[in-house]
């Protein structure tokens, strides 16, 4: 028994020596664990201080109640002066306080303890903005402040001393850019002046000169001052133009307008170098396309005057067609317009090139066409401003295809009314030299309802009107090779064709046929508005003085010319004065000089004009100083306002709106044309009408009034 129980407790130590020892196994493991998890976490608490030093910029962390728990290096090192200061415990506000009584922060005039107070406010309500702070030395720090998951607040100064040293030096650099383009824009404003005022004395005396009696030889150089002169100023206007968009100073004045007319003007003013080239200008406007628009009807105009200028130029033979659709989007229509030659073309290699600035298809010295290579650049740029598109087709040796694409606000759906022909109208002949004109007229024409046969010469015509067929309505062009269009038209009648004959007309028109004029029933000049086809169908029926061709020009004189107009100029170019004075030499008018400004005013006080013309560049006093003192005694006398008209040679934005502000009501530019000058004055002696009736209507309004109170 006794041995029993001995053994049993020897079984017994034996395992509680094994579990003992199993116990020091495990305690071992846990001190070596924990003393492994010591060591990684004191080495991560050694990486994480040596992150927190590395950092280049200042790191914080404050606790709940804004002590400081820690900071790195880079942070005391903004605050070198109190670094003492900087130790676990410290309140956030005294450091603050401290760094600007050290003057090391820059409070920009702010109290320090209310700039203080501030700050700590915003922690306070958990506000954490990124203000910039600015030391006294010059330099920058943006606070990066938030709170953490345990109420702490980690605070992190960022140096941007150099990015705003660099943003400093790109906003001086932008101010001096500004001042330059100021400076640009003054410098072009005055060059265009300057060079605008003696241009007015070559072209104004050209056109004086050509109605003097000249010999052949004498109109030849009268015709070269002044194409000479006229291309001068086309130089000047691409590079100001091109300086305004560079400037970013071009802008747009959309307006109600006339497309179809505005294109048509375009080519009624081309067509005379186009026929000086032996060209035929065509237009076709598609027949579904309204005319009626909302857009810059000034900008369009120069872009149609430079595609077509830069057409003709390049065309020697053929013709230059401008081609007109429109695509309806909702309100607005994208207007695709064409304009396309049978020039000499572009080689693929200076294609990509032809819209750059001063780019031109014959850079050699000699090349033959000239210009400043800066009209397409406009054109494309202009387009671009009217969030539109330019395009450029062009095979070398054959033609080119200009064309842009602009979206413009419907103003009138309608295309032109259609001519008031009678039911027995159903068959047409067109004869006309030019394909193109031919299809553009059937088209035309077909939109009536018409049957159409097209001839290209009088002699192919008349052998099909011999064989018998009939029409009831011929056109011919009257300036056709081989037979022209009289001798077809008298041809005809002599066969006993006795429907309506209307003449297609170019621009210029020989004496014989102005002789023969009375054998057609109507005419219009081509190309012409799809109105003017239309209106010259209705000749048929009632020929009047309204015919587009049968139209003389009004000889009738001007108002200028009905009546004594006193005008005050106030000029200080003596070539100036001498062109004004000799462009209304024959009209009826008193005219007085002033050389400035103080003189103009004097003038106008001592003896009231009816008109007044003031030039706006002149010394002692401008003309828009001068207008402004004019304007106020006009008001302290309670007199009606003298109509004035700016005389300027200036063409910047801004130019226009400042001459208005100033009291003026209208004004013109140099260099003067004669037809331009009268036909302002015109306007103005309405003016002057209209203020006169006002005034007088507003004067016995007060006096009835006045009566009325008594």
């Amino acid at each position: 028994m006794k041995g029993a129980i001995v053994e049993n407790c020897t079984e017994e130590s034996e395992v509680l020596a094994e579990e003992n020892a199993k116990l020091r196994a495990l305690v071992l493991t846990l001190e070596e664990a924990l003393a492994q998890s010591a060591k990684a976490s004191e080495r991560m608490q050694i990486r994480w201080l040596d992150a927190i030093e590395t950092m280049p910029d200042g790191f914080a962390m404050f606790d709940n109640d804004h002590r400081l728990l820690t900071a790195n290096m880079a942070y005391s090192d903004n605050y070198a002066k109190i670094r003492p200061l900087l130790v676990a415990g410290a309140a956030r506000s005294q450091i603050l306080q401290a760094g600007i009584d050290h003057n090391l922060i820059d409070t920009d005039g702010m109290d320090g303890p209310a700039w203080v107070q501030e700050r700590e406010q915003a922690w306070r309500d958990n506000e954490f903005p990124e203000p910039l702070i600015r030391t006294k030395d010059g330099g920058w720090l943006r606070l990066v402040e938030r709170r953490t998951p345990s109420g702490d607040i980690i605070s992190y100064r960022v140096n941007i001393s150099e990015e705003k040293a660099r943003e400093d030096a790109l906003l001086q650099a932008q101010e001096a850019a500004e001042v330059a383009t100021k400076a640009k824009s003054a410098f072009l404003a005055n060059m265009s002046h300057e060079i605008r005022t003696p241009m007015n004395g070559v072209i104004g005396m050209a056109d004086l000169l050509a109605e003097t009696d000249l010999d052949q030889e004498q109109r030849v150089f009268m015709r070269t001052i002044k194409n000479s002169g006229e291309a001068l100023l086309i130089i000047i206007n691409d590079i100001l133009d091109y300086s305004k968009i560079e400037a970013d100073q071009m802008e747009l004045f959309p307006e109600p307008f006339n497309l179809e007319e505005c294109i048509h003007e375009v080519t009624m003013l081309m067509e005379s170098k186009a026929q000086d080239k032996g060209l035929e200008l065509l237009v076709d406007y598609d027949l579904f396309t309204p005319s009626g628009f909302v857009g810059d009807n000034g900008r369009i105009r120069q872009i149609m005057l430079n595609l077509i200028g830069n057409a003709i130029k390049f065309t020697e033979a053929g013709h230059v067609l401008v081609r007109v659709i429109g695509i309806d989007e909702g309100d607005n229509q994208c207007v695709h317009i064409t304009v396309e030659d049978t020039g000499i073309g572009i080689p693929a290699d200076k294609i990509d090139h032809v819209f750059g600035e001063f780019q031109q298809v014959d850079e050699e010295e000699n090349r033959k066409y000239e210009g400043t290579g800066l009209g397409l650049a406009i054109s494309k740029r202009l387009v671009e401003l009217m969030d539109g598109e330019m395009w450029l087709d062009s095979v070398y040796g054959e033609g080119s295809v200009f064309g842009f694409k602009i979206n413009l606000g419907v103003q009138d759906v309608n295309g032109g009314s259609l001519p008031a022909l009678t039911e027995n109208v159903s068959r047409a002949m067109i004869v006309d030299g030019i394909g193109q004109q031919r299809e553009i007229l059937q088209k035309q024409l077909g939109h009536l309802g018409l049957e159409v046969d097209c001839f290209s010469n009088g002699v192919d015509a008349l052998k099909h009107f011999r064989l018998g067929a009939n029409y009831d309505l011929i056109l011919t062009d009257v300036a056709m090779a081989g037979m022209p269009g009289v001798e077809l038209a008298n041809h005809l009648r002599d066969l006993g064709y006795t429907g309506p004959l209307i003449a297609m007309c170019p621009r210029r028109l020989d004496g014989s046929f102005k002789q023969d004029r009375a054998i057609f029933n109507a005419s219009f000049q081509k190309p012409a508005l799809r109105s003017d086809l239309y209106k010259s169908l209705n000749m048929y029926y009632e020929v009047t003085e309204d015919s587009p061709f049968f139209k003389e020009i009004d000889t009738r004189p001007s108002k200028l010319e009905r009546g004594t107009l006193n005008i005050l100029l106030a000029e200080d170019n003596k070539t100036n004065q001498l062109v004004f004075t000799k462009m209304l030499k024959s009209a009826d008018v008193v005219l007085r000089i002033a050389v400035n400004g103080l003189e103009l005013v004097e003038m106008a006080a001592s003896q009231r004009p009816d008109i007044i013309v003031t030039d706006i560049s002149m010394p002692e006093m401008d003309g828009v100083e001068a207008t402004q003192i004019i304007r106020a005694s006009e008001d302290l006398d309670k007199a009606p306002a003298l109509p004035i008209l700016a005389l300027t040679a200036h063409a910047m934005p801004g130019d226009r709106e400042k001459m208005l502000a100033a009291g003026m009501d209208d004004y013109l530019t140099k260099p003067l044309k004669k037809e331009i000058l009268i036909s302002k004055l015109d306007e103005m002696h309405d003016l002057i009408l209209a203020r006169q009736q006002q005034f007088q209507s507003s004067r016995n309004t007060n006096n009835h009034q006045k009566r009325a109170n008594k």
